[in-house]
């Protein structure tokens, strides 16, 4: 390891990563691109609490209005399919209507610049017990203030 890179490892452990941030000059959005990558990892966490089997959990339009803002939109495949809260609601309500579960798997890439959270991660849906189907998406967020205002995504089903 160079001699650089050790004395620059010991200075984040002295000081703390918050604090050599402001000292090194690193890219003034590198903190809110971590905090929208939090936030829309966060948010799938939220949604995944909703599309089991055994949820009790009744979504409402101030659990939508946490994450999205008032007027998000979600393009699929390049289409609208929904804009705004209420649509945003039903959507979701679609899916624990209609499916017996939904579950965000495995997330193959997560990547932030500026305001935009760039996805890349598979679906696990089943429609009926046994009945299993896999969803590969790949597609990007955009964040306003710590909520999602664009979702444009394009999914394959495997």
């Amino acid at each position: 390891m160079n001699y650089f890179v050790c004395i620059l490892i010991g200075i984040v452990v002295l000081l703390g990563v918050d604090r050599v941030y402001h000292r090194v000059n690193l890219s003034p959005g590198l903190k809110q691109e971590q905090v929208n990558k939090a936030q829309v990892l966060k948010t799938f966490a939220w949604f995944n609490q909703h599309t089991t089997p055994d949820s009790q959990l009744v979504l409402s339009k101030d659990m939508v209005a946490e994450y999205f803002t008032k007027d998000a939109k979600m393009i699929t495949n390049g289409q609208l399919v929904c804009s705004g809260i209420d649509e945003h609601l039903i959507h979701f309500r679609e899916f624990q209507e209609k499916l017996y579960s939904m579950q965000i798997g495995e997330f193959i890439h997560v990547a932030a610049k500026e305001d935009k959270v760039y996805l890349r991660y598979t679906i696990n849906i089943e429609k009926a017990k046994n009945q299993k189907d896999t969803v590969h998406v790949a597609g990007y967020m955009t964040l306003q203030n710590g909520k999602i205002s664009e979702f444009n995504e394009v999914i394959h089903h495997s």
